[in-house]
């Protein structure tokens, strides 16, 4: 696996970070990725702000930072990695990223937000060959791209959702993806689903039946980061395309 921000920036065609850089000794290594720096890196004091938590850093010992960690985590507004999900493939060209997106990073790089999370759906049900990562914003307050690693191929996968880990294979996700849109559709919220706590909306037998049937068979992922992701996906918008491609 690669850093995120070691991938995201040559994919990106290395955009500028507007830090000074400095000539890294033989061996350094990078404060917020742990890899080498290679000839040239911004120093932690210039690179690193407020919104880094320095507990998740690789290297806290490091006073340097990669060029491209330097790049992911500058910026400020819209042309800023924070703000936005990220779906990028080596080998896959993705969908637009959103209008408002203040950076354009080529044809293999998505940004995008909650509103439109079906790039994101897609590679985590049916991962592209070769290279790939996905990393979530859901407050746009913290940075997500720094502590996130790439995925290699199809198979069992691991993202960055905001502060957590989520590890799951794409049939694991294709089933929860069929449940909570098949829930949402029934008319429970993505708080509801995430908790596994229907609330007062057991009102009509068609709710009912459908909590029974979509509901209690995944209990035992109550609370967990990967059904708070799965649940975080099919949005209003978009519904009837998540029932259609994954039916419960």
């Amino acid at each position: 696996m690669t850093a995120a921000a070691r991938f995201l920036w040559p994919l990106a065609g290395q955009p500028g970070h507007g830090r000074r850089v400095v000539d890294a000794p033989t061996g350094a290594v990078c404060l917020c990725c742990g890899q080498l720096t290679g000839p040239a890196a911004a120093t932690a004091r210039e690179a690193c702000g407020i919104n880094l938590d320095y507990s998740r850093a690789a290297r806290r010992d490091s006073g340097l930072v990669c060029e491209g960690c330097a790049w992911a985590l500058a910026g400020r507004g819209l042309a800023t990695l924070r703000l936005w999900t990220v779906a990028a493939s080596a080998e896959t060209i993705m969908p637009p990223s959103h209008p408002k997106a203040a950076m354009r990073l080529g044809a293999h790089v998505q940004l995008t937000n909650r509103a439109d999370m079906r790039a994101v759906a897609s590679m985590l049900t049916d991962p592209p060959d070769g290279e790939w990562l996905v990393t979530v914003a859901v407050s746009g307050q913290k940075h997500v791209v720094p502590y996130a690693s790439t995925n290699l191929g199809p198979g069992r996968w691991s993202i960055r959702v905001e502060d957590h880990t989520v590890t799951a294979s794409p049939p694991e996700m294709r089933d929860l993806l069929g449940r909570v849109s098949a829930l949402r559709a029934a008319g429970f919220g993505p708080d509801q689903i995430a908790a596994l706590h229907p609330g007062t909306s057991l009102s009509t037998p068609e709710r009912l039946a459908a909590w029974r049937t979509h509901a209690e068979p995944i209990t035992s992922y109550r609370g967990s980061p990967l059904l708070r992701l799965a649940s975080l996906i099919p949005t209003k918008g978009h519904l009837d395309e998540y029932l259609d491609r994954y039916p419960a």
